[in-house]
This record gives structure tokens, sequence and C-alpha cells, in this order.
């Protein structure tokens, strides 16, 4: 019997009209371009019987809740023309996230995708592993964004979803021509405010900070986002005191802006905003080639007084 190749997996996902059902996405029109691709395809929790016996030793039981967890990586870049919808558009939105544009209805240049807690969409999701086809209905999830020096940017996306059938398949023509090839982490290509300035920066981490549960009544099982708590960590030069005493900015509960710009070009940039976090996290040293490194974070803050009341926006363009 032919075995089932590990390295042989690939992700096909759509967007849903309505929850729960299947989309039927193909590699023609829904294939994402992943790194890292995993499934957990029956996760649960057991029910146990406990009955009474005059023996030591297990009852039957059954598995309750059934979902699976898709976990994956996408690299940060643009969509190829400044206006268009990325690729990987149906995934940030199923992980909580709102799209707009600079220019609804007409010639936007920019893209926008905010965090939301209402009507959150959800998406089908094929996973092909080999020869095996777990078809996932019902999907949202989490995101998490990170980049350092000499590294490609990546979004990180866990996924929780509806278990619709796990079968054979066979893995389709896929194009992944929509995902645009990234610029990696360099001076000329990344530009990084906090608090204000441009500020050398060694390596970020932006975290959604959405919690998917899942969850049942006698008449419906879905998964629902329960909470969003974004945070943020940052490794930068360590400033001159004198220009701007971060630790000061620490202890008096200060609060400021970041915003991250990868890319120069038109149609290949990604750029985060969050107008409104504190600096909390214990500060720490580091040495990056002998130069004194400073690692601090701590909360996006979601207020209504901000440009981005939700915390934080992407931007594509």
């Amino acid at each position: 019997m032919a075995k089932q190749r590990f390295n042989r997996r690939v992700l096909l996902a759509a967007i849903e009209a309505t929850y729960g059902t299947d989309e039927e996405p193909t590699g023609a029109l829904n294939a994402i371009l992943t790194r890292n691709l995993e499934i957990r395809p029956l996760q649960g929790e057991e029910l146990r019987r406990e009955l009474d016996k005059g023996t030591f030793g297990n009852d039957p039981g059954t598995l309750l809740g059934q979902h699976a967890e898709i976990t994956f990586e996408i690299e940060m870049a643009g969509a190829g023309t400044a206006g268009d919808i990325p690729a990987y558009d149906p995934l940030i939105r199923a992980a909580g996230h709102a799209q707009d544009s600079d220019d609804p209805g007409g010639t936007p240049t920019e893209i926008y995708y905010d965090p939301i807690e209402d009507d959150v969409p959800s998406a089908t999701m094929y996973f092909y592993g080999d020869k095996t086809l777990h078809k996932v209905v019902g999907a949202r999830g989490s995101l998490s964004m990170s980049l350092g020096k000499r590294q490609y940017g990546i979004m990180s996306f866990t996924f929780m979803g509806l278990i619709e059938s796990i079968a054979g398949g066979t893995i389709p023509t896929l194009d992944q021509s929509g995902f645009v090839k990234p610029v990696p982490f360099r001076a000329a290509n990344v530009d990084f405010t906090l608090f204000g300035a441009l500020r050398p920066l060694h390596s970020l981490t932006i975290n959604g900070g959405q919690t998917v549960s899942f969850y049942e009544t006698s008449e419906e099982e879905t998964l629902e986002q329960e909470d969003r708590e974004s945070s943020w960590e940052a490794s930068i030069e360590h400033p001159d005191l004198s220009s701007w005493d971060v630790y000061a900015a620490i202890q008096d509960d200060t609060i400021g802006a970041l915003q991250l710009v990868l890319g120069t070009t038109g149609g290949n940039i990604f750029q985060v905003d969050a107008d409104e976090l504190q600096m909390l996290n214990a500060p720490s040293r580091s040495s990056e080639t002998g130069v004194v490194a400073l690692g601090v974070g701590g909360r996006i803050i979601a207020s209504d007084t901000s440009a981005n009341p939700t915390g934080y926006r992407i931007t594509v363009k």
C-alpha cells in the first residue's frame, strides 16, 4: 500500500455565505500559499460513563465537541497591485476582521482590515494531507504578525472549525499566483515608529488576541469569537534617554502609537497601525552584535478616542 507523505499538504479556503455551509473551494480559485501547515483533525472532550462494576478498568465513552484545529503561516506581503484585494483576504476576515478600503465602490488604492466582534465571517477549509481530504466548515480563528531582521514577515493563523468529513481525496491543480513574493526585513524596506518617532527595530510581534471557542446548544454547534485582547512585543535599539526616557514612559503609564510599514513599492506594502498602546511588560536588555537592545511590549488599547477604536488596523497597499 502506498504511503502518505507528510510534506504533501495543501489548504483551500473560502468565506462562507451561510455559516457552516460548505463553499466547496477549488484549487483554481481558493488555493492558499502556506508555510508550516498542520491539522489536528479530531479535537474534543471525552465524556466518561463512570459505571459501577466489579473490576478495575475503563468504561466506553464518547468524544464530544468534535472539531478540527488548523494552524499555518502566510507571508506578509501586498496584493500585487495597490487597491487589489490580497489573496489571503478570506483568512484575515475569518480571523475576526472586516475589510474596507479608502474608496469603497470606486477605485481604491488601500485595503483595510479592522478587528470586529460581531458577525465575524466564517470559512470553509479543505486540508489535503496527501491522499486524505479533511473538509472543515464554520471555521473562525486568530491572527498574529511577526517579523525580524533578515527574515520575511509572517502572519500566523490558528483556526477551529466543524468537521464536515474526512475521506480519501486527491490534491487538485493549484493556482497560487495571487500570492506576492514578500520583501525581507532590511533597512531599505522597513520603517518602524513607536511613541512618536522612528525607532531602530530588531523584531516585532503583534498579537491580535482573538479567542475562539466551541459553542453548542440543543439547536446548533458553532465556533464563536469569545474575546479579543491585543498585545505587542518589540526589540529596539536602546534609546538615548535624553531624547526618549522609555523607562519614565513605562512608569507613567504613557499611551503612545505604533506604526510598522513593510515594503516601499505600491502593490507590495503591508502596514500595521495601533494608535493607542502601553508599555507594560518588564523591559529586558540583550546584546545585538554588542549593541544594547531593549525588549518592550504591552497592551494594544481598544478606545473610542482612537482612530482605530478596535485596537489596530492592517493596511495593504
